[in-house]
C-alpha cells in the first residue's frame, strides 16, 4: 500500500475513513482476517443516535402549541 503516513496516521486516528477496498487489501496482505472494528461502529452509532436526537429537537421546537381546553 503506498499512501503517506499523514493519512495513515489519520486513517488509524479515525479522524479519516479508510476506503473499504484499501481495508481489504491490507487484510488480504497482512493474513489477517476481518474483524469488526467495535470503536468505529460505536463511533457511528453514537453519530447516528446525536442525529435522530437533533433532528427529534427540531421538530418538537417547531410544532405549533396545542391550546388547552
Amino acid at each position: 500500500m503506498s499512501v503517506s503516513l499523514v493519512t495513515w496516521a489519520r486513517w488509524e486516528a479515525g479522524t479519516c475513513l479508510m476506503p473499504r477496498g484499501l481495508y481489504d487489501l491490507f487484510m488480504i496482505s497482512t493474513n489477517q482476517s476481518e474483524v469488526v472494528c467495535e470503536q468505529s461502529l460505536l463511533r457511528g452509532l453514537d453519530d447516528l443516535i446525536s442525529d435522530a436526537v437533533a433532528l427529534r429537537r427540531k421538530i418538537i421546537s417547531t410544532r405549533p402549541a396545542i391550546p388547552a381546553e
